[in-house]
């Protein structure tokens, strides 16, 4: 009789790759899917240990489970958290009958199964011992018409408040022949967005090849038939170089948006960070971005009451979002993570004055998105429409290039004069007005007859 699986996923896109991997896997075992915990042999907590926040919803969630196991069922917890923690785990949760490493999930099915052989299993590596991904035939966990796609693993930059070093191990590329496979496994799948993602996208291939970088594999994906859209998530400003500014510039399957993830915009906060990229290396790279992509949408994440955080820091924060107009920014209050350099900083800033701070720059951005967003009313421009709105005639939710799914706005449309199938599709949505972070569109007969893209 085959054992019945359940799996539970926290925390950011690589953690959903990465339990579509084990759900892959274990099907492909002869392992059965089950939805509800309950009825399931064997429960997986996919968990994340990034930050407080995510541990803590983590460690809730494996503490819920455990007072609810039965006698006959195992729990196995993998992801961050069980990398970074596996030894307070075993002792602390003893409920927990596995504990899996970032690096040792494809032994999963083996793992399971001396599980049930009566002896508890403790499968972890140390970080800088990981191995290099390659493909596997992944089973999606979550509904939808896009698919996150990890290019690389781990990260080199060490900044002095990360832990990802620590819990992913360095930097580590897949090879290029395997992020082809994949991209194509999806699209066959049915996804019409692929999203690349990984610690640092802009460094993807020094690790194997000096002549095959990030452009070269993009120009290789855009190659496939039925790919509609790439988007790319967190490229490490050092890494923008030109040659990918004007590769996304000349590829129309490459959505016209970046995720650079800044941190901050004080040169004296960014220094403490560790990081090299500082306020006028930001200001020029950001002008030279659009100057080369008019249209591109500009995301950015901030880390609000960084150790030695001051007044004139935050005002330096502030002016910056006024002056660069990203059309997203998403903003989060330092976490003291033990291991980091950060963490025994001094002149930490209190809890009270962290959520001050972040409440005033997160209401400056509001601003400049809402503005940043009303640019687009008057225009066309492509959306994948995803999901009718239940109890709304004609009425659809979808996402345009400037969009990206979970974290962005998303777009109203009105699909009264469309008569073929609407959802899964891309089509051209005149915009006729915005609410806040979203668009409202209509389509007309016109423009639907237009729709080439879907």
């Amino acid at each position: 009789m085959s054992l019945k699986v359940a799996l539970i996923t926290l925390g950011c896109a690589k953690n959903t790759v990465d339990s579509e991997v084990v759900k892959g896997l274990l099907l492909a075992d002869g392992f059965k899917w089950q939805e509800n915990i309950k009825k399931a042999d064997v429960i997986l907590i996919n968990t994340c240990g990034f930050i407080k926040d995510a541990k803590e919803q983590s460690i809730e969630t494996i503490l819920s489970v455990a007072s609810e196991k039965k006698v006959f069922q195992k729990l196995v917890i993998f992801g961050c958290l069980a990398q970074r923690y596996s030894t307070e785990i075993s002792i602390e949760i003893p409920e927990v009958d596995g504990i899996v490493g970032n690096d040792q999930i494809d032994r999963l099915p083996d793992i399971i199964r001396e599980l049930f052989g009566g002896e508890k299993v403790f499968a972890v590596k140390d970080a800088m011992e990981f191995k290099r991904e390659g493909f596997v035939n992944r089973e999606r966990v979550e509904d939808g018409y896009f698919s996150y796609l990890k290019i690389a693993d781990g990260c080199d930059n060490y900044c002095s408040y990360c832990v990802i070093p620590l819990v992913r191990g360095n930097y580590r590329s897949k090879l290029p022949e395997d992020i082809i496979k994949e991209t194509k496994y999806l699209v066959n799948k049915g996804f019409k967005e692929v999203i690349l993602i990984a610690q640092d996208i802009g460094q993807y291939g020094k690790d194997i090849n000096s002549n095959y970088n990030l452009p070269s594999l993009l120009k290789d994906l855009t190659k496939i038939q039925d790919l509609k859209w790439l988007r790319l998530l967190y490229c490490y400003p050092n890494y923008l170089s030109d040659e990918l500014l004007y590769t996304i510039a000349e590829e129309e399957k490459i959505c016209k948006y970046l995720d650079i993830p800044l941190q901050h915009l004080s040169d004296d906060v960014l220094k403490r960070m560790g990081r090299t990229f500082l306020s006028e290396d930001i200001n020029n790279l950001v002008a030279k971005t659009k100057k080369i992509l008019p249209d591109i949408a500009l995301r950015s994440t901030f880390i609000v009451g960084f150790p030695g955080e001051n007044k004139r820091d935050i005002e330096i924060l502030s002016d910056g979002l006024k002056e660069l107009k990203f059309t997203w920014s998403g903003f989060f209050t330092y976490s003291q993570e033990e291991g980091t350099p950060a963490a025994i900083m001094p002149n930490q800033v209190p809890e009270e004055i962290k959520l001050e701070r972040v409440s005033k720059v997160k209401e400056i951005q509001d601003k400049v998105t809402i503005e940043e967003i009303e640019k687009y009313v008057g225009r066309r421009i492509p959306v994948l429409i995803e999901e009718k709105i239940p109890n709304e005639q004609d009425w659809y939710l979808g996402r345009s290039y400037l969009q990206s799914p979970e974290i962005d706005g998303q777009v109203y449309i009105n699909l009264k004069t469309v008569k073929q199938n609407k959802i899964g599709n891309i089509i051209p949505v005149d915009i006729i007005g915005s609410t806040n972070i979203d668009l409202i569109g209509e389509v007309t007969d016109e423009s639907c007859q237009q729709s080439h893209l879907g």
